[in-house]
């Protein structure tokens, strides 16, 4: 009995250690995996190519929970996914394949356009980012990020990726670009800067490519809505009836109304100012010839009595109304002669002048919307015309206008860049609406051609002095107080004015 227990203890002994003999390695069953994978992929390969992309699915998912997963195999799956119209699931497929290489820019971007054309944008810019760490100069992923963020109404980071492209990118915007921007930047609320930007891009587009014309005006009709640019605004809903018919009556039913409205009254105070000035016209000339002929008629008189008095001297009898009438001409031809220099030297005012004159007396009574309508006028009558702007800029001003008043301004500047009145009103009406940046700018060109004007100086130097930059600051309180004549009317106030800034900077 002890002899068959021992024989089968040996048995066994020996059976376990077959078995374990028979075990496989960690590293071999891996490498039997991959090899399996690799078939797999093959089989899926061809299966695709044959247009049985289920089947190819089918095994390539079963082959990913027997056998684990490769970057071949999830990305024959996303593939196959996508084929199939499962979006979500080829897009999870594309991102793990670049995972499971160590990241691979290619397949991030596949599965950020996956996520994207399924609808999943948070998984799209989730996507794209990781993306753009691997290839930071991709314009167009950049705008399909910005895009992403817009359609989920994360307008300022879709602006700032947007930016941040073209910053990337090393090179100017194109006029599609600029004109996303600008439609950006109006729905984060900066209606200054989306202004700048899509008129920018409207000036550089040509006729031919309408639908970013369109897009840009739409942009532009908005602002100058938001604005009360009626003039502009016109211009701009015009074009964009041609360029998008229906899209204004469309989106703003009344407006087309509203811009006829405005047309009518427009014309009505045209037609009233050129009765009145016709009148006016009409009055002088009545008064000229009525001074005229008084004029004349006194000449007249002075020869009769000039020929009587030569008459009775020579003992013949007074001249009879015929001498009367050969003398008359000679009379009125003395009688004028020292008038004509003086008549021909007096130099009418243009329609305009009179406007920009009516505009500052109407300013001076304290009525500014009737100024406004006057410089309005003038700028319609003469639009190239610096000082018609500058009045309708002090009109809107005196109307508390800010903005308008700034624009008129800069219309007023661009079109006399050298005379230091545009200038400086176009910095002082700058300063209510540009941020401190911006504001600074606008200082530093104006120094650069008016390097040594008082106000410019003043200006920098209470600019610095609000953003806390003390050196700047300091540097042109100097300026101003070394450079301009202690007779200025600021010259007191300004020396007070640093003397306290420097004494509270030692506390």
């Amino acid at each position: 009995m002890k002899f068959i227990f021992k024989r089968l203890s040996a048995a066994a002994a020996l059976a376990c250690l077959f078995a374990g003999c028979g075990e496989k390695t960690p590293e071999q069953l891996a490498a039997e995996n991959k090899k399996a994978v690799e078939i797999s992929v093959k089989r899926a390969q061809v299966m695709m190519f044959e247009g049985d992309y289920a089947k190819a699915a089918e095994l390539l998912e079963e082959t990913s929970r027997s056998r684990g997963d490769s970057a071949a195999l999830c990305e024959a799956l996303a593939y196959s996914y996508a084929q199939l119209g499962r979006g979500a699931e080829a897009a999870i497929f594309f991102e793990k394949a670049s995972d499971v290489s160590g990241g691979s820019a290619q397949m991030l971007a596949n599965a950020a356009k996956t996520y994207e054309q399924a609808g999943q944008f948070q998984s799209a810019a989730r996507a794209y980012e990781k993306y753009l760490k691997l290839k930071p100069r991709d314009m167009i992923a950049w705008k399909s990020l910005s895009k992403c963020h817009e359609k989920m109404s994360k307008y300022q980071d879709a602006l700032n990726a947007y930016l941040e492209g073209v910053k990337k990118s090393e090179r100017n915007p194109d006029t599609r670009e600029a004109c996303d921007i600008g439609n950006l930047f109006l729905k984060v609320g900066n209606a200054v800067q989306g202004r700048r930007w899509l008129e920018a891009a409207l000036a550089a587009t040509s006729e031919e490519n309408r639908q970013t014309r369109a897009d840009i005006l739409k942009g532009l009709v908005a602002v100058y809505l938001a604005q009360r640019e009626t003039a502009a605004l016109e211009g701009a809903v015009a074009e964009l009836d041609k360029t998008s018919p229906g899209f204004v009556k469309e989106k703003y039913p009344q407006l087309h109304g509203q811009l006829a409205e405005f047309r009518r009254k427009l014309k009505e105070a045209e037609d009233a100012l050129k009765a009145a000035e016709l009148k006016k016209a009409e009055e002088a000339k009545k008064a000229e010839e009525e001074k005229r002929l008084a004029e004349e008629k006194k000449a007249a008189e002075e020869a009769a009595e000039k020929a009587k008095k030569e008459s009775e001297s020579s003992g013949n009898p007074a001249a009879g109304p015929k001498d009367f009438a050969v003398q008359a001409p000679k009379a009125e031809g003395a009688g004028l002669k020292d008038e004509a220099p003086k008549a021909k030297g007096e130099k009418k005012k243009s329609p305009v002048e009179e406007l920009i004159e009516k505009t500052y007396a109407l300013i001076a009574e304290k009525k500014p919307a009737e100024a406004s309508k006057a410089g309005n006028l003038a700028v319609a009558e003469d639009r190239n015309s610096a000082a018609a702007w500058r009045a309708l800029a002090l009109a809107y001003d005196a109307e508390g206008r800010a903005f308008d008043s700034h624009m008129a301004a800069r219309e007023a500047y661009v079109r006399s860049p050298d005379d230091i009145n545009s200038t400086l009103l176009y910095i002082r009406t700058a300063s209510g609406v540009q941020n401190n940046e911006q504001f600074l700018n606008t200082l530093y060109r104006a120094n650069r051609k008016f390097p040594n004007n008082s106000e410019i100086m003043l200006g920098l130097a209470r600019t610095y002095k609000l953003i806390g930059d003390r050196p700047n600051a300091k540097y042109f309180y100097n300026a101003f107080l070394n450079g301009t004549p202690k007779e200025h009317p600021l010259y007191n106030e300004v020396s007070e004015e640093f003397e306290e800034y420097v004494a509270a900077g030692k506390k």
